[in-house]
């Protein structure tokens, strides 16, 4: 009983990192670009790097498409793929309510790697 325990706490990680490939290169998030791409909520599970993102891209903000207080930016972000960063761009996303406010994507350092902490509405 104790070394199947033992097992099951070694698996989980490796779980989690196959959860996150198996859900593409931006969990499921869709990238600015596509036809009709329109942001859906960020994944559950945590997405890891063994190193660092590159520093962020340059991007310029569009004009709003709509209304800028029913409109949030998100700036792009460096996601991972399991083998490598990838650039999603920036794009609009609509507002819970028209206070609300954005507060970004970004990956935070910790004992083991890096972990992509999705942004929130604050």
């Amino acid at each position: 009983m104790k070394h199947a325990s033992k097992r099951l706490f070694l698996a989980l990680p490796l779980c989690c990192a196959l959860a996150a490939c198996s859900a593409g290169p931006g969990g499921d998030t869709t990238v600015m670009g596509t036809e009709n791409a329109q942001q859906t909520a960020a994944p559950s599970f945590a997405r890891m790097a063994p190193t660092p993102p590159p520093m962020p891209q340059v991007e310029i903000k569009p004009w709003p498409p709509t209304d800028p207080w029913l409109v949030a930016w998100r700036r792009g972000y460096w996601d991972w793929n399991g083998l490598d960063f990838i650039w999603v761009p920036g794009e609009y996303i609509p507002k819970p309510v028209p206070s609300a406010i954005w507060s970004g994507d970004r990956w935070e350092k910790r004992k083991f790697g890096w972990v992509f902490v999705p942004g929130t509405w604050e």
